[in-house]
């Protein structure tokens, strides 16, 4: 295979924050917001699709975050059976993909946790096909990183290690294993739509090395060919890693 025969440079595990879907739902002039999120979801399984398409093997989605659960309930209510409807969607059982929820079901509703459980238990069991699709929900990446260290504690705790013990075998490479994408490659690659320039707690540990591209079109509207030109410039950017 030539030089210009070479596949393009995609990264391994991809995040995705597909915003503004309020605004998109006020500039098309619909008088309910809920109608953004419900085009906000729908983009998910097109986008799941462009990155198997590119050979992307890992696609994160950020849905709902820990902060958002504090949203009046006429608000997060809907929003919510919008995700539940989305997530049970993507598990179907002939969906092309394998499925991973990073959640916190102990601050949603019951039925709505009870529901999801349910969904990530018939996930489960899908070794053998497609991307894996990361789909993060009442997430906060700082829950997640001390979750991880009080995992890591227990465990040794649980098989006799001292205080000195622990502190001594405390390392990186030990607090990811105990995170929800334990065993996945770190996202390199980040895009956010809506126009804002943030990352709203996306995965703090693990994008600590990522690349970032912050997209104008509301989620929505995203189409292939922004998402096409976005991955363009992941792959014109050189990443030194401190080299």
């Amino acid at each position: 295979m030539t030089a210009q025969e070479q596949p393009p440079l995609v990264p391994h595990h991809l995040g995705v924050l597909v915003d503004g879907n309020r605004r998109w739902a006020t500039r098309q002039g619909f008088a309910d917001p809920h109608d953004g999120h419900r085009a906000g979801a729908g983009k998910v399984p097109e986008v799941i699709g462009w990155c198997a398409q590119a050979g992307i093997e890992v696609v994160a989605f950020y849905l709902l975050s820990a902060r958002n659960l504090h949203r009046p309930a006429a608000e997060l209510l809907p929003l919510l059976s919008i995700i539940e409807d989305l997530v049970t969607g993507l598990a179907g059982p002939h969906q092309p993909w394998r499925l991973r929820l990073a959640r916190s079901f102990h601050l949603l509703p019951t039925g709505t946790a009870r529901r999801l459980r349910t969904t990530a238990a018939e996930a489960a069991d899908r070794q053998d096909r497609g991307p894996i699709v990361n789909v993060l929900i009442a997430y906060s990446g700082h829950d997640e990183i001390t979750e991880a260290v009080r995992a890591l504690l227990a465990r040794q705790a649980a098989a006799g290690a001292s205080i000195s013990d622990i502190v001594r075998n405390l390392h990186v490479g030990g607090i990811s294993r105990e995170l929800t994408t334990a065993g996945q490659p770190a996202p390199g690659f980040l895009i956010r739509t809506g126009g804002e320039h943030r990352l709203s707690g996306f995965m703090p540990w693990q994008t600590a090395e990522a690349e970032f591209c912050f997209r104008p079109s509301h989620g929505p509207a995203f189409s292939y060919q922004d998402f096409t030109d976005t991955l363009a410039v992941y792959a014109r950017r050189r990443r030194r890693f401190g080299q």
